[in-house]
């Protein structure tokens, strides 16, 4: 199981959670039904023999519910940007 790193709560993650076989998933992760809404972020490169370190600050990937609320919130602000442009503000 995978840990929402936005709320906390579990999930299961098809990109890094082995199945009861021990392996992957073949199929491709529920996250990939939705539309893009924020890069994959990458973890800087650890300085030699400091990788302990980047492991605390691993960043990780959200659940649905959190993904969801990313994307309408993401929604609203860019429909509220193209009103105010409209509006000529």
């Amino acid at each position: 199981m995978s840990t929402c790193t936005r709320c906390g709560a579990s999930f299961s993650c098809a990109m890094v959670d082995a199945g009861p076989d021990g392996k992957l998933p073949t199929e491709p992760c529920w996250c990939t039904y939705f539309p893009p809404a924020v890069p994959v972020p990458e973890l800087p490169a650890a300085p030699v023999g400091d990788a302990a370190s980047v492991a605390g600050k691993a960043v990780g990937c959200w659940c649905a519910a959190c993904l969801k609320d990313h994307i309408a919130q993401k929604q609203v602000n860019m429909e509220g940007g193209a009103e105010a442009t409209r509006a000529g503000r």
